[in-house]
């Protein structure tokens, strides 16, 4: 076959540097910033929509659908241009504005979200699929862009139909291998080193500068130049804008009767502390007389009694029913108060997990008198690791294992509430060890709940039950957070001896006084369920949350929508 027919050629030239290269280069580069993108909107939106799994893919489905729609709607057209450079310029100059204005723009989408929220929540299925339509309304402008330009770089550099199938293969591995660096370079290089906002105006820079390049090949060849200072007037723009710190989102949205309650609650935050990390946006607040940390927009410590309850007793109940607690392992740090407890204990090791190092920087910066200066203790060794990595790559094995991850509704983190987990656990424990597992009960239902204890106690023969709340005791509709102890033999509880290191230990004292945890026999009375309680309780519940059915991970956003919660009731039912 011949040449193909064309109404419309890029300028025919000879050599390296030809129009054909040069475009294929930039749809690689373009490639690149578009999955730059997508890694920085997806931190972006977290922080309104949280990081379900549903959220995760709704957001990638939304980004996805636009992709298609772009290059379908001018697919059918790209035969009709006459002027393909300035289509492909004028698309990667629209990107780039975008790429700044969503930065402004991003404080504006919590609206439609509170919105969405109050009359679907209750519907499951119906707010999914509003929040895609929301995310696909969101990204539509950008997307489609990108989408479009795939066929005018097609038609580009096809130049022969004898080639095709070459000419088209070149284009999408170019495409493709831009795709492959643009996540690479934003997850692992500029959002730990400049933040998300700028990784956002380097990808922005980046399309500007190809617009500029590929207009210079366009009927506005010499206008082009005017371009110019629109550009430089968004960058500047773009690097004055802020990413807000704290937003309405998914976490405590059902906690507002209204939007102006919500934005006034707001108002009264202090943000002490804000870093971008590699895993998450970490934020430290001060309101209402406490200090908080939080994890894109999700809490994970405070100084409030009820939070301080579960911190302190996640390492206090463990250690004071071990007999010698010399190796400890804490999985999940935090703002440090449980690790801090466990440092009032004679321990001669002791190891901490933790993910994010911008919650370890905010830990030592902000939580330190609260927590004994937990990170400074010489006998402490930090591991800035996923938790089951860890247990993955060491040998050790422990006396007491203590896992408080975030919410197991967060995606990625619900696969340290599996089956598997707990078995590479138990796998660390000494002969006589104890392991502790909390399990929320905010945002988290009983069906949910019994899910996790059955799973538990399917690794764990010897399981007993503890709660965190005093009160819940007097009044069985209270919430309570829950602590699972396993081991491998009958834990047994030498009432003498804890008492004998409470009294004797001023600061195990002083913190369980803190929490309301007056005396001796109310310590004891955490514990709710012993081992035939504990089988008892699950024995209705088949289901077990294994890596290769995450029951939770699926379940767990539901309830965060209902704004469950697992009351003393529901487990002495």
């Amino acid at each position: 076959m011949g040449k193909m027919n064309r109404k419309t050629k890029a300028p025919n030239e000879r050599g390296i540097f030809t129009f054909r290269n040069i475009a294929l280069i930039a749809f690689g580069l373009s490639g690149m910033t578009a999955l730059i993108y997508e890694v920085v909107w997806a931190r972006m939106l977290s922080l309104i929509f949280g990081s379900t799994v549903y959220a995760v893919a709704t957001m990638l489905t939304a980004f996805m659908a636009g992709l298609a729609l772009g290059s379908y709607l001018m697919g059918k057209r790209c035969d009709e241009v006459e002027d393909l450079p300035l289509y492909f310029g004028l698309f990667e100059l629209g990107i780039g504005i975008y790429g700044i204005l969503f930065i402004l723009a991003l404080g504006y989408v919590q609206y439609p979200y509170f919105f969405l929220y109050k009359i679907l929540h209750a519907h499951f299925w119906l707010f999914i699929l509003a929040q895609f339509l929301l995310y696909f309304l969101v990204l539509l402008v950008p997307t489609t862009m990108f989408g479009a330009i795939f066929p005018i770089v097609s038609k580009i550099f096809t130049q022969n139909m004898d080639e095709l199938g070459k000419d088209i293969g070149y284009v999408y591995a170019v495409n493709s291998f831009g795709s492959v660096i643009g996540p690479f370079l934003a997850g692992f290089i500029l959002i730990p080193i400049v933040g998300i906002k700028n990784t956002a105006l380097f990808a922005a820079s980046v399309n500007m500068l190809l617009a500029f390049i590929i207009l210079r090949f366009s009927s506005l060849k010499e206008e082009g130049k005017f371009f110019l200072p629109i550009m430089f007037a968004f960058l500047l723009i773009g690097s004055q804008a802020m990413i807000p710190p704290m937003l309405i989102n998914a976490w405590f949205v059902g906690a507002f009767p209204d939007i102006a309650a919500a934005e006034e609650t707001l108002e009264d935050v202090d943000v002490l502390f804000y870093r971008e990390g590699p895993y998450s946006t970490v934020t430290v607040v001060h309101t209402l007389g406490y200090i908080g940390l939080k994890s894109d927009g999700r809490g994970e410590a405070s100084t409030l009694p009820e939070d301080l309850r579960h911190q302190f007793l996640l390492a206090y109940i463990p250690m004071l029913l071990h007999k010698n607690p010399e190796k400890v392992l804490d999985i999940g740090v935090g703002a440090g108060f449980t690790l801090g407890a466990i440092e009032n204990f004679d321990s001669k090791q002791i190891d901490a997990v933790e993910i994010d190092p911008a919650i370890l920087e905010a830990s030592e910066k902000f939580f330190s008198r609260f927590n004994n200066d937990a990170l400074n203790d010489p006998r402490i060794r930090i591991f800035t690791t996923d938790g089951r990595n860890y247990l993955l790559m060491t040998e050790g094995k422990y006396d007491v294992i203590v896992s408080a991850p975030s919410h197991p509704l967060t995606s990625g983190v619900s696969h340290l509430f599996t089956k598997e987990f707990f078995e590479l656990s138990k796998a660390h424990l000494n002969e006589d060890g104890i392991y502790c597992q909390w399990v929320p009960g905010h945002r988290f239902s009983p069906e949910e709940h019994k899910i996790v204890v059955k799973t538990f106690t399917s690794v764990f023969p010897h399981t007993i039950l503890w709660i965190n709340n005093v009160d819940a005791l007097n009044d069985s509709s209270q919430m309570v957070d829950s602590f699972l102890i396993g081991s491998m033999h009958p834990i047994e509880i030498d009432r003498e001896r804890i008492c004998e290191i409470v009294n004797e230990n001023e600061k195990i004292k002083g913190d369980l006084d803190t929490i309301g945890v007056d005396s001796a026999d109310e310590f004891f009375s955490l514990m709710i369920l012993d081992e035939g309680g504990v089988v008892s309780y699950a024995a209705d519940e088949d289901r077990l949350n294994t890596d290769d059915f995450p029951i939770i991970e699926f379940q767990a956003p539901k309830s965060l929508l209902e704004d469950s919660v697992v009351r003393l009731s529901d487990i002495m039912s």
